[in-house]
């Protein structure tokens, strides 16, 4: 299970793009708010023209650093988007309800 989504996403809409972080070295494109002709999806896509195949690079640091340069662009939710992380259990409730990442050990 990549995503599970606990609230709407009514209260993002009002930004032209909204990302999670997923660390402080990284958004996650896992799940994004965005509206049509978005600026900032344009840039992430003209940055796979520069593709660099490590694992993360264009999908999770480009973002980022394109957040960024360019902060008008993007709404970037620190908490509520891209957490939990696979490291970061800390966030993890094990019991209902269970949210679980592929990394945690789900009970049966």
């Amino acid at each position: 299970m990549d995503i599970v989504i606990l609230k709407s996403f009514d209260p993002l809409k009002k930004y032209a793009t909204t990302m999670g972080e997923e660390d402080p070295a990284k958004l996650n494109i896992g799940a994004i708010v965005t509206k049509p002709d978005s600026p900032f999806i344009w840039l992430i896509y003209l940055n796979y023209y520069n593709y660099v195949d490590v694992f993360g690079h264009n999908g999770l640091y480009v973002p980022m650093n394109l957040s960024r340069q360019y902060p008008d662009l993007i709404h970037v939710e620190e908490d509520s988007m891209a957490k939990p992380g696979h490291v970061d259990r800390r966030w993890v409730r094990l019991g209902p309800p269970l949210v679980c990442q592929q990394a945690c050990r789900c009970p049966k």
